[in-house]
C-alpha cells in the first residue's frame, strides 16, 4: 500500500481531523497526497432563547455550515462599545454556551468563524450578528377581585394580579378613594395578591391600581392596571323583636331562654344580649355573635324587676348597634 493510495490519503485526513496528526502536517501533505479539502461555503448562527425572551441567565449559540463535511468553529463576542474577543480556540463542537450573568446590558455582537478541519486559514467563512441582552419588561398587567361588587364596608376584598411577558414579575398596589388621592399599599413584592380591608371606609367608587415590573427593571413600572370597585352604603337593621320561653313572673332558679324572634332591614345579622338588675347597671350576658338566643339561669338571683335587652346590627356594621328591644321580666311568685 503506497502513500498515494486512496486508503492512505483517507486515513491521513481522519487522523488529522481527530488531532492525532497536526493540521499543519496535513496541509503540507495535501499537494503530495493529492487530497483536496473542500472549504466551508457558508455558516449561520442561531441563538436560544430568542432575543424577545430576555433576560436569560444563559444563551446557547449554535452554528451550522454548508459545503464542508467536517467543519470546526470558533465563536466570538463583542460587548456594547467594546472589541471582539474569541471565546476559545477552534473546535468541532457547534455550540457555545454563553453565560450572560453579570454581563453589560445592550447590543452585543455575536460571531463565528468556520473552516473545514485540516485547513490552516483563519477561516473559510464567517457570520456576524447581534444579540440584544436587555431586561425583560412586563407588557401588561391585569387585576381581578375575588368577589363581585358592590360590597358593604366592613369586610375584605381580595384582588389577584397577573402579568404577561415578565418571567419574574414584582407588583405594587395602590388605592384611590372617591375624590381623594392615590395611596401606596406597600413597596414592590413578589406577591400577586392584595387583601383590601374595607372596615371604616366610606361608600362610593374606589379605584384599585397595580404596578408591575420585572425583577431587573429599574423603571417605576413597566405596566399598570386599574379596577374600580364600588362600596355600597352599609346595611342597617331597622327593627328587632324578642320572645322569652316562659312568661314572667317565674320563681328564682328557673331557666329562661330569650330568643331573637325577628329582625328586618339587614343581612348577616349578629345579636348581643344584656341584662339590667334592679338598681344595677347593664351587663353584657352574651356578646355579638350569630347565636340568636340566650338562656338565663336565674338561680341565686333575687326576686324583682329585670330588664332584658337584645341588640342587633349587620355583621359589617361598625356601630355599637343598629337597633334594640328591651323586655321587662320579673322574678318572684
Amino acid at each position: 500500500m503506497t502513500r498515494n493510495s486512496p486508503l492512505v490519503r483517507r486515513l491521513l485526513v481522519v487522523l488529522a481531523a481527530s488531532g492525532l496528526l497536526g493540521a499543519a502536517f496535513l496541509a503540507s501533505s495535501q499537494s503530495a497526497l493529492g487530497v483536496v479539502i473542500t472549504p466551508c461555503s457558508s455558516v449561520d448562527l442561531s441563538e436560544s432563547p430568542s432575543q424577545f425572551d430576555t433576560p436569560p441567565q444563559g444563551v446557547v449559540l449554535t452554528a451550522t455550515s454548508t459545503g464542508c463535511t467536517s467543519p470546526e468553529y470558533q465563536f466570538y463576542l463583542q460587548p456594547p462599545g467594546g472589541a471582539w474577543a474569541a471565546q476559545g480556540s477552534y473546535s468541532s463542537v457547534a455550540t457555545f454556551n454563553w453565560n450572560t450573568t453579570g454581563r453589560a446590558l445592550g447590543i452585543w455582537g455575536i460571531g463565528v468563524h468556520a473552516r473545514a478541519i485540516g485547513k490552516t486559514a483563519p477561516y473559510d467563512v464567517y457570520y456576524v450578528g447581534t444579540y440584544n441582552l436587555a431586561v425583560a419588561h412586563c407588557q401588561s398587567v391585569d387585576l381581578v377581585p375575588a368577589v363581585s361588587e358592590p360590597q358593604p364596608p366592613g369586610g375584605v376584598v381580595v384582588f389577584n394580579a397577573s402579568s404577561t411577558n415578565c418571567p419574574s414579575p414584582y407588583y405594587r398596589f395602590l388605592v384611590l378613594p372617591p375624590g381623594g388621592t392615590w395611596t401606596s399599599q406597600g413597596p414592590y413584592g413578589t406577591s400577586a395578591t392584595f387583601v383590601w380591608t374595607t372596615t371604616g371606609l366610606k361608600p362610593g367608587t374606589w379605584t384599585i391600581g397595580v404596578w408591575a415590573r420585572d425583577r431587573g427593571s429599574k423603571a417605576s413600572y413597566d405596566a399598570f392596571g386599574l379596577f374600580t370597585f364600588r362600596l355600597s352604603a352599609p346595611q342597617k337593621c331597622i327593627w328587632v323583636s324578642m320572645a322569652p320561653s316562659a312568661p314572667s313572673p317565674v320563681p328564682p332558679g328557673t331557666s329562661v331562654n330569650f330568643g331573637l324572634a325577628a329582625s328586618s332591614g339587614c343581612n348577616n345579622v349578629v345579636a348581643e344580649f344584656l341584662r339590667l338588675a334592679p338598681g344595677g347597671v347593664w351587663t353584657i350576658t352574651q356578646q355579638y355573635s350569630a347565636t340568636f338566643s340566650w338562656t338565663w339561669d336565674t338561680t341565686n338571683f333575687l326576686p324583682g324587676r329585670y330588664e332584658i335587652q337584645v341588640r342587633t346590627k349587620a355583621a359589617t356594621s361598625t356601630a355599637t348597634y343598629d337597633t334594640y328591644v328591651i323586655t321587662t321580666y320579673y322574678l318572684g311568685t
